[in-house]
């Protein structure tokens, strides 16, 4: 998160991320899958939920809402937890 912000449980939001200088690793098949299974594993807990999601060749776009006590900046964190498959760029 930026400096100054905080998150609020409850709250929707819009989060996105890129990969590394913008590399459109998921026109590779096998690599958007392993990229979408990793969302779907972590896409739901007791902290988040991610509402809805778009995967593009090189960046994600979600709308998550918080449910713990667990921060914004964490749940994004474990939502781009790397599955072994994806290179070092994601």
């Amino acid at each position: 998160m930026r400096r100054g912000r905080i998150s609020h449980p409850e709250r929707v939001y819009h989060i996105t991320f890129a990969t590394r200088n913008r590399t459109p690793i998921f026109h590779d098949h096998v690599l958007a899958i392993a990229a979408c299974r990793t969302f779907a594993r972590t896409a739901s807990s007791a902290d988040a939920e991610l509402l809805c999601w778009v995967l593009m060749p090189d960046h994600f776009h979600g709308l998550l809402q918080l449910h713990g006590v667990q921060g914004l900046s964490r749940c994004v964190q474990r939502l781009k937890g790397r599955d072994r498959r994806l290179p070092r760029s994601w």
